[in-house]
């Protein structure tokens, strides 16, 4: 979505963070389960009504660390995002690891407004990694009823988003901040607790799966978690 954090966000890849390699481990172990996983001998098995070919949607892709796996993985992996930035940055990575023919297994879009610039029913998946608590609620319920529409019925999706119960602010805390870190400096973080996402999907995805991994720094003894959700797209 195109607004005041677009520069943000922008400044934060120029300044190289978030310029991931590797894709997330959970994100992994959702597509393994939900879409699709590489079995021995190099060859790959796909989950219940997909098939090779069919189009996963990475909805705030940033620099593309989860397109190469869906590409790879057989999938037209579409990656959306509002920074400018972070796709210069996939489409660079794409070229040089695939080729000049990349675009045909990922495709990169920009968003610049409210909707997602995509048909209804038109993607057979589609994983969210680190995207929805980076904004206010009332956008991240427009984003999420932009997925409802643009994914079909019964599909599969990941989001992610930072737990309520973080050590370094009061506990339960499920409210929005202004980064004042260095660090994605100036853009939002949207905290979450299990009714939190429950509002956030509410009639649009059920919740097949949903859990919490925390870390503790040893130095300071502070923990923070991030909680993993799996969801299916209602018919």
């Amino acid at each position: 979505m195109k607004n005041i954090y677009e520069e943000k966000w922008n400044k934060s890849y120029s300044r190289g963070e978030n310029y991931l390699i590797y894709p997330n481990e959970e994100v992994i172990k959702f597509c393994a389960s939900r879409l699709a996983r590489f079995v021995p001998g190099g060859g790959v098995e796909y989950q219940e009504l997909l098939k090779m070919g069919d189009r996963i949607l990475d909805l705030g892709c940033g620099a593309g660390r989860h397109l190469k796996m869906l590409s790879d993985l057989g999938f037209v992996a579409h990656g959306a995002d509002i920074s400018t930035k972070a796709l210069s940055l996939a489409e660079a990575r794409f070229s040089a690891e695939i080729g000049l023919d990349w675009e045909d297994s990922v495709k990169l879009s920009l968003l610049s407004g409210s909707e997602l610039p995509f048909p209804d029913n038109y993607f057979s998946g589609g994983i969210s990694c680190s995207v929805l608590d980076s904004m206010h609620f009332d956008m991240a319920k427009i984003l999420i009823t932009e997925l409802f529409r643009v994914l079909k019925e019964e599909s599969s999706c990941f989001i992610d988003v930072i737990s309520a119960y973080d050590q370094r602010l009061p506990s339960g805390f499920d409210g929005e901040l202004i980064v004042d870190t260095l660090h994605e400096y100036g853009t939002v973080q949207s905290y979450f607790g299990l009714e939190k996402i429950k509002d956030l999907v509410r009639e649009k995805f059920t919740i097949e799966n949903c859990y919490e991994i925390t870390n503790q720094n040893l130095s300071n003894n502070l923990s923070h978690g991030r909680i993993y959700v799996e969801l299916k797209r209602i018919g």
